[in-house]
């Protein structure tokens, strides 16, 4: 069973928490992006749509009311589009080798092109996983947790003491998920995730 690397006495840590029941966690913002914008914040509603409407969300209802995010990616925008977490660069050196990115998923639509989860330290900084076959082994309408070792992100040009972006999904193609708690999460002992 996955822990979280510390305790929630005052509220969630930003270091490890990056949304909770659907809402950012204090210090983070969420955002939608397309060639239009790409750094474009959600409305306090959490229903917005990116400026050229390629990336819609709205809060919907997992285990609360709008405990979680509805994100839709239209097939007819032939562009990328992204959404994403994003604030004040935090060090997550120390956790590089034993910490996993971690959200609950409930996967609405396959998608029909290549997908990303990505983590940023700074435009153009970042590394990314491409998840598109992950995606599309999920069993349509069922919540799972998903974690990525942060040594995956590592492995793909993440400097990992300088996160500004915790979180993010890129597809040029159609997708729909509904996603909320994204976290911070100790592997379970003895995985290695992607180090040698």
């Amino acid at each position: 069973m996955s822990t979280t690397f510390a305790a929630e006495t005052a509220g969630p840590n930003p270091n490890f928490n990056y949304i909770q029941n659907g809402q950012p966690v204090t210090g983070w913002g969420l955002q939608l992006g397309d060639p239009d914008n790409w750094s474009m914040p959600l409305e306090e509603t959490r229903k917005s749509k990116s400026a050229a409407g390629k990336v819609t969300v709205e809060p919907i209802d997992f285990k609360a009311n709008g405990d979680a995010l509805k994100i839709v990616w239209k097939s007819n925008k032939n562009m990328k589009g992204v959404f994403a977490i994003g604030g004040a660069p935090i060090d997550l050196s120390k956790f590089e080798n034993e910490g996993a990115l971690v959200f609950d998923i409930r996967l609405d639509t396959k998608p029909d092109k290549d997908v990303t989860i990505g983590m940023s330290c700074g435009y153009p900084c970042r590394g990314e996983m491409h998840v598109s076959s992950i995606l599309k082994d999920l069993p349509k309408d069922e919540w799972t947790s998903l974690p990525i070792p942060l040594n995956c992100f590592t492995k793909e040009g993440l400097d990992i003491k300088k996160v500004s972006g915790p979180f993010d999904i890129n597809t040029e193609g159609k997708l729909g998920l509904t996603i909320t708690n994204v976290r911070l999460q100790k592997l379970p002992e003895g995985e290695k995730g992607c180090a040698k």
